[in-house]
This record gives C-alpha cells, structure tokens and sequence, in this order.
C-alpha cells in the first residue's frame, strides 16, 4: 500500500513499482535502504518518548504540587515566605463564582498556621492548613494511603486531620490515635494547644509537603487566630486546562484588587520550576539531534539511489523526461522507502507509551523527582505534529538534495551499460 495518497501521475506510478521491483537491487544498496530505515525508525521513537515524557513529567509535577494548594493561589499583597497566612476578606468579587476569561474547576478558601506537635517520644514543626467544605478532595485523594479524608461537614468545629505516612511513623502515631499541637500567636498573646485525632494518613512523595503539612479544618484557623467568619487565609484556584495556569495567573492579577495578589504553582515554587526547564532544554536538543539524523539518513539514502539508477535517469532524460519529472521520481521512490519506517516507528514509540501509562512499568525516586513513576503524555495534535514534522523534513532534504539529478548526462548514463 503506498504510503501516502497521491494523485496516479507517471511519476508515483513508475516510482511505485520501480520499489516494489527489488529483483535489481545491488546487495550494498539494500543494506544501505535498510540502516536508513532502522535509523529514521529509531528517530521517531527517541521524538516520541522525549516529548510524551518531558511533557508528562511537567504536567503531573504541576498536578502534584496544585493538590496542596492548587493551580493559582490568591492571598493578600502583604503575605510573605512564612508558613502563617495574613488575613483576607471573603467578600470579593470573583468569589464563590468567579467570572474570568478562563474556565475555572474549583475556586475554595483556606488559611495555614505554623505550630509544634508534641508527643510522649518526640516534637515536630508543622504546617496546619486548614480547608472548607468545598475544598476539591478529588485531587488529592490519590495521596491517602490509610483511612479517609477529615470531615467537615459537621455544624461545629472538626478536630478531624489528614497527617502524613511519614510524619506518623517518626510520631509513633496511627490512625485513630491524637495528639497536640502548639500554635504561636503574636505577642502578648500566649501560645495555644489544639488536640486533633488522625482521620487519615497521606503519602505525596514531596518531602518538603509531607514532613511538615497538616489538613484539617479552616474553622480552627480562624478561632486561633481571632478572625471573623468573612476572614480568611486566601483561595485556591484550579483550573478545567492545566496548560492555562499562568494565562489565569495574568488575567487574576489584572482584575483582583490592590490588596491582592495571584500566583500560579510554578511562580510559588521557582527552583522546582528552574529545575523543569531542563526538560525544555532536553527536548530541544533531542529535536535537533533527530532532525539531523532524519536529515542525514534521506539525504544518503537519495545519493544511493540515484547512483544505482543512473542508467534509469539517462534513459528517462533520452526520452523526453524533465529533471523536474524524475526528481519527482525519485522522491516518491524515498517516500516508499520512508513509509514502513514511520509506520514501524509509530507501533514501536506508541506501543511503549501506552505500556508505561496503564501498567508504569519504570519507577522513579520520588524525594528526587517529585513523581513515583515515568509520567506519559499523548495526544492526537502531538502524534499528527511528529509524524507531519518528519514528512515535511524529509520532503525538504529530498527536494534540496535531488539537484544531484540535473547533473547526469544520458550520453555518459547510458553510453557503457
């Protein structure tokens, strides 16, 4: 079957079946069509699983550091580095429904308050950070291991909250079981303690997260702290598209009051964003790399071609074809050659994605990734892209390189066959 759909012209039919006729083909020839097969192949694997996975791995780091405190964060202008939230009124215009440019999944209020857990065995610095009701657990309800989220839905305060797995075993502490928290407050007022029992324990694979942070109820922020019920800590904002976070993130800011400001998840967490733009920087290079291995290959596998059918050339141009014509010819001959190699490329690269993406056959280190398993992303514009890319690529050096062509005289071609 041919490879791409042409119109039936002299010059796809003769190529046709001048590829299909292999009985001519020297030895050294058929080698040289097969390496540039296996190395086009080869190119269109190492662009898929550079771009399916460089691109995965931004967005499930994205999604995993959004499930603590989402795609944009919304607090006031004064809050800084600290674990203690300043507080912000709940009485703005885009809340409980805003009406940005960009479709929003779930916009909820939250409030965080450093303290220290104290138990029999040990002490621990903590971050409480406290949710409402309509927090999205649907995002992080991957991360708990071991019981249930808390509740929050009860009329008075919930002493309900989520500890981390790891957090539990320096704390000798389990599901079930209390323990106190002391919260610092602005001087002169005097520390205050908080028994809460564990509902559930979590395990995000983000140290920084899980040997600090705290989830429970936002009610309890606001009592430590003395603040009105229309008061706050700020809110947490998650996009339908998470390629639009820092789209939302510009458009917020434009629109939010002075007080106010937004920040999207890699803005807050600037060195692990620094530490993905490697992954731009790596897919760039192997762009570049299988390009020119693309190159390389269509422009040997065109010099072979052309030399072992120079006889061909001659007896074509001793009949009246224009080099135009049997350059025409002699790129749809490559384009032959090239089909199985895209095909054999695309079963191979899209046949190890699928495998990793519903079974995650290799693992990562998570303390060293932020993610357990080698993230998979793939859809039909980054198929149609690849795929379309190496077609014109190859058009481009075949056409550039079939100049050769215009060179062969008939009379030298011809003369000694």
């Amino acid at each position: 079957m041919a490879f791409i759909c042409m119109p039936m012209s002299f010059e796809w039919f003769f190529s046709r079946a001048t590829a299909r006729f292999k009985n001519t083909q020297k030895q050294v020839s058929s080698i040289i069509v097969l390496i540039s097969q296996i190395s086009i192949l080869l190119g269109i694997v190492v662009t898929y699983l550079t771009f399916s996975i460089g691109l995965g791995t931004r967005h499930a780091i994205k999604e995993k550091l959004a499930a603590f405190s989402g795609h944009v964060l919304i607090t006031g202008l004064d809050s800084n580095d600290s674990y203690d939230s300043s507080p912000v009124s709940l009485l703005q215009s885009f809340y409980p429904i805003p009406s940005w440019r960009i479709p929003v999944a779930n916009l909820s209020e939250f409030a965080m308050k450093g303290g220290i857990i104290r138990t029999e065995k040990d002490t621990e610095g903590v971050v409480f950070k406290g949710v409402s009701s309509n927090y999205d657990w649907s995002r992080f309800k991957d991360f708990i291991v071991k019981g249930r989220k808390p509740d929050l839905k009860v009329t008075s305060l919930s002493y309900e909250v989520l500890l981390s797995k790891k957090m539990a075993a320096v704390l000798g502490l389990d599901i079930g079981a209390s323990f106190v928290v002391y919260f610092f407050r602005e001087p002169p007022q005097v520390p205050v303690a908080r028994r809460f029992f564990i509902s559930g324990l979590y395990d995000t694979g983000i140290k920084n997260f899980d040997q600090m942070m705290i989830i429970g109820d936002l009610r309890q922020v606001r009592r430590i702290n003395h603040w009105q019920e229309d008061h706050t800590g700020g809110f947490e904002v998650f996009v339908k598209d998470i390629d639009k976070i820092e789209a939302l993130e510009k458009e917020i800011n434009e629109h939010i009051s002075y007080d106010l400001k937004a920040q999207g998840v890699l803005t807050r967490f600037e060195s692990i964003r620094n530490w993905m733009g490697i992954f731009d920087i790596n897919i760039l290079i192997v762009t570049l790399i299988m390009s020119l291995v693309v190159m390389i290959n269509m422009m040997v596998l065109l010099l072979i071609l052309i030399l072992e059918r120079s006889y061909t050339v001659g007896v074509l141009k001793t009949l009246g074809a224009s080099n135009g014509s049997i350059r025409k010819i002699f790129i749809y001959y490559a384009l032959h050659i090239l089909g199985p190699a895209l095909l054999w490329g695309n079963l191979i690269a899209l046949g190890l994605l699928f495998l990793q993406k519903y079974f995650g056959l290799i693992h990562l280190d998570p303390e060293a990734y932020y993610i357990s398993f080698v993230p998979v992303y793939l859809n039909p514009e980054l198929v149609a892209g690849i795929n379309l890319a190496a077609i014109l690529l190859s058009l481009l050096t075949l056409w550039l390189f079939s100049v050769l062509i215009n060179t062969i005289l008939p009379i030298k071609s011809v003369k000694f066959r």
